[in-house]
């Protein structure tokens, strides 16, 4: 007898999805029967997704997208619904992870205009794009979910990441907000605060390839290491129909780091 699939006959957009946590959750929404929009700025990437997909037995396109153009946000939509027909969920994880691991962060006084700009942008101003643009089909459909990929820089404050926390903080607001005023159209927006979650980027493989800062991040978590499919599972409850009374909450997917203080152990030798 065959599984039940369950998001069988729904239709997500999923933002940044040629790579690292977005291609997990791309992967893992084809496999419970959702015909998937993959998204990003690698056209080659993206269509090497979409055919991992396919072969898996799975229905997904590619479309290119920025996350820094609100034409291009407003295309992704249109060609998405103009495809499959509807739209049930919509999930903004694009971020610039390769301009924040190229250097482009800074502190306050440090930080360019142009460069905070850029962040908040990005972070912040591609997903309500995206919002504004898939909201009037998620209510012709009679109700669907939006996923806000946020992380722990937006609950706690990090050195040299002054656009990025600003604009992961902005998220958190823009999810309440969504869930608020579109509630009473069956609309659900829910943000998924992320730990250290390596994803095959440079900025992860450098922290990883250094034995001190690998195992700095180990110590970050109660359980075990992140993994992009943790994220994707974490999306895939909050989008079934079961999760339809959760809507503006803030879930961590991090291990439990951010319940794990940064203090010594000041036990003594005999660990009183």
């Amino acid at each position: 007898m065959s599984r039940i699939k369950l998001l069988d006959g729904k239709v997500a957009i999923i933002t940044g999805s040629t790579k690292g946590i977005g291609r997990a959750i791309a992967q893992r929404f084809a496999a419970e029967g959702a015909k998937v929009t993959v998204s990003g700025r690698d056209e080659q990437a993206g269509h090497g997704v979409v055919a991992d997909i396919v072969a898996a037995g799975g229905e997904a396109i590619f479309v290119g997208a920025d996350v820094g153009s609100e034409a291009d946000i407003e295309n992704l939509v249109a060609r998405s619904v103009a495809t499959w027909g509807r739209l049930d969920t919509l999930v903004n994880n694009a971020a610039p992870s390769d301009f924040i691991a190229s250097g482009g962060e800074e502190s306050v006084e440090n930080l360019p205009t142009e460069s905070w700009e850029y962040m908040l942008r990005t972070c912040i101003s591609g997903p309500f794009w995206g919002c504004k643009y898939a909201i009037p089909h998620l209510k012709s459909a009679g109700g669907g979910t939006i996923l806000n990929i946020s992380s722990s820089s937006s609950k706690v404050g990090l050195k040299k990441l002054t656009g990025y926390t600003s604009a992961k903080g902005a998220l958190n607001a823009l999810t309440r907000q969504i869930a608020v005023e579109y509630g009473e159209f069956g609309i659900r927006c829910n943000s998924i605060i992320i730990g250290f979650v390596p994803s095959g980027g440079n900025a992860s493989m450098k922290v990883l390839d250094d034995p001190v800062t690998r195992a700095a991040v180990e110590k970050m978590s109660l359980t075990r290491m992140g993994k992009p499919e943790d994220v994707a599972y974490a999306c895939l409850m909050l989008s079934t129909d079961e999760a339809e009374f959760l809507t503006g909450i803030e879930l961590p997917v991090d291990g439990g780091m951010l319940v794990q203080p940064p203090t010594p152990d000041v036990r003594g030798p005999d660990g009183r």
